[in-house]
């Protein structure tokens, strides 16, 4: 009944936020609803109490968005488009002279110029859902106009994002892999092979990119679109008309690892350790390491000596014996 319901919600609202006095202000909205308005959040409200009983609300709820359905159609900046629709305007599919549908001579086929698979998901969101406002639209024309004269640059551009590798999907799969193990109830944490040499080459990717907004810079001054110049800036500075630029400022973060880790590559094995003084308790098992393993070569040379210096004896990990 209500009480259970009361008691779900502080449940959850225990687990996504320290702010107790949200939990009567949940409940109390909660509760002004109709029977037939309370379908939707109370399906959400499952869904998080869910996502607690498996220790994930905390990961999960941090890195979504969640924003209120707007029925009101008109209201809308952008056109939804139902599947109908996506199949009569032949949005991401044709129909050929064999009658078979085919990405071939869709729209977005036409349209689809890009080089990253990051692009191509972007330019599907945008012709699954185009604009309605004009104002919006003519500030992406504006941007497409400003970079028509740009050939040369945007050539250079797309040299650069030839060889950035697939940021979000990496992203994404490290997530989903960090969720995994935090799920395990051993206590231990094993960080997947993989996951290291993801997180390094997104390093390398987030490096570059200063290097790759700099091909506009002497350019931002002469372009129209306000809207271009802010997606080449980044959000601290500013841009001609004075407001800032909009593109996230990753270098401070990256600056700030660089100067507590160090990345150790052998092959395919990555390993990001901390250096000397970041993490006493790190510093004390690495002495305590080197002192055994010293320990253990002084222990192999008396032997050694015991049969003339013998080279061959050497010792051997009890797995490979």
């Amino acid at each position: 009944g209500q009480r259970n319901c009361e008691l779900a919600i502080e449940e959850v609202v225990k687990s996504i936020s320290e702010d107790e006095s949200k939990r009567g202000e949940w409940i109390e909205q909660y509760f002004k609803l109709d029977q037939d308005s309370r379908a939707a959040p109370s399906t959400l409200l499952l869904t998080l109490n869910y996502l607690n009983e498996l220790k994930l609300l905390d990961k999960l709820f941090s890195s979504i968005w969640l924003k209120s359905l707007d029925e009101d159609i008109e209201g809308r900046d952008i056109l939804l488009l139902d599947s109908q629709a996506l199949e009569h305007l032949e949005i991401f599919e044709a129909r050929g002279e064999n009658g078979k549908l085919s990405e071939a001579g869709s729209l977005f086929d036409y349209l689809n110029r890009g080089l990253s698979n990051l692009g191509a998901r972007l330019l599907k969101r945008w012709v699954t859902a185009p604009m309605r406002n004009v104002s919006d639209l003519e500030s992406r024309l504006d941007a497409v106009e400003d970079l028509i004269p740009l050939q040369g640059l945007c050539s250079r551009f797309r040299q650069f994002m030839k060889v950035i590798p697939d940021l979000e999907r990496i992203v994404a799969s490290i997530h989903i892999a960090s969720l995994k193990e935090a799920t395990k109830w051993n206590g231990s944490y094993q960080i997947p092979k993989n996951l290291l040499k993801n997180f390094y080459s997104i390093i390398r990717a987030l490096k570059k990119v200063p290097e790759a907004l700099n091909i506009f810079h002497d350019s931002k001054a002469f372009m129209k679109s306000t809207r271009l110049q802010q997606l080449l800036t980044f959000e601290k500075d500013e841009v001609i008309d004075g407001s800032l630029g909009v593109f996230p400022d990753f270098q401070t973060t990256v600056e700030k690892l660089e100067a507590m880790m160090t990345w150790e590559i052998n092959g395919e094995e990555y390993l990001l350790l901390p250096k000397s003084g970041i993490c006493p308790k790190y510093d004390q098992i690495e002495k305590t390491v080197e002192t055994t393993k010293t320990e253990l070569d002084r222990e192999l040379s008396k032997i050694r000596s015991r049969f003339k210096g013998h080279k061959g004896i050497k010792f051997a990990h009890v797995k490979f014996r």
